[in-house]
């Protein structure tokens, strides 16, 4: 469909009504010359049936031009609200990747680690962590697209991410004078267990997010 421009309704406008002022002023002239006759008949029938054509035409031409502007913008903010829909889904996706990661991230580390995680290995994680999660913005419009049921977990994702942050400080405070290539076990009270949980806690969520996410309808 070509772009309507309100350029194409005055034209057509001004052209009817040219056509309009036209036929009057033949009117006039005929009259003015004399003229008593029309060879096809009644001349003034024939001016006014024309004359109202010309006018019907200019009204109609004005409808439709409107009408195919206005269709026109609906469809705009159709496809506009439409990529707007899938990017915001898809954001939600990609956040519950990066609630997943964090924990991910530490399985692979402790299957690679024969004795255990070392202090600076969860040091790093820890850090690694923190500044990961806070890229997963909770004041974004996408949350509003969740469903009625999977609304509380936002409420539990910003619980559990503010809870992860508090343990990450402890650990790494703990842990600040511990040899980095000693085992994190030999930290005393390091409150890395604590940590670990709530990111297996952390993850379970992104799971759950994941699969909310695609119960969203497409529009």
């Amino acid at each position: 469909m070509r772009k309507i421009e309100i350029g194409d309704v005055l034209v057509a406008c001004l052209v009817a009504g040219g056509l309009a002022a036209t036929l009057s002023w033949l009117i006039f002239a005929w009259v003015g010359a004399g003229a008593e006759k029309f060879p096809w008949g009644s001349l003034g029938d024939w001016l006014a049936a024309i004359g109202t054509w010309v006018i019907g035409y200019g009204a109609w031409k004005y409808a439709r031009e409107a009408h195919l502007l206005r269709q026109s913008e609906l469809e705009r903010a159709a496809r506009r609200d439409h990529h707007m829909h899938a990017g915001r889904v898809q954001a939600l996706r990609e956040w519950a990747k990066i609630v997943r990661r964090p924990f991910r991230v530490t399985v692979d580390f402790e299957k690679a680690s024969e004795g255990g995680l070392l202090v600076g290995t969860v040091k790093g994680a820890a850090k690694g962590a923190v500044e990961l999660l806070k890229l997963v913005p909770l004041d974004d419009e996408a949350w509003r697209y969740l469903d009625k049921r999977d609304v509380e977990l936002k409420v539990k994702l910003a619980t559990f991410l503010l809870l992860f942050e508090s343990q990450a400080t402890t650990v790494l405070e703990r842990t600040k004078k511990s040899d980095p290539k000693a085992p994190i076990d030999t930290a005393s009270n390091s409150l890395w267990p604590e940590a670990r949980e709530t990111l297996a806690d952390l993850d379970a969520i992104g799971i759950k997010l994941e699969e909310a996410a695609e119960r969203i309808p497409e529009i």
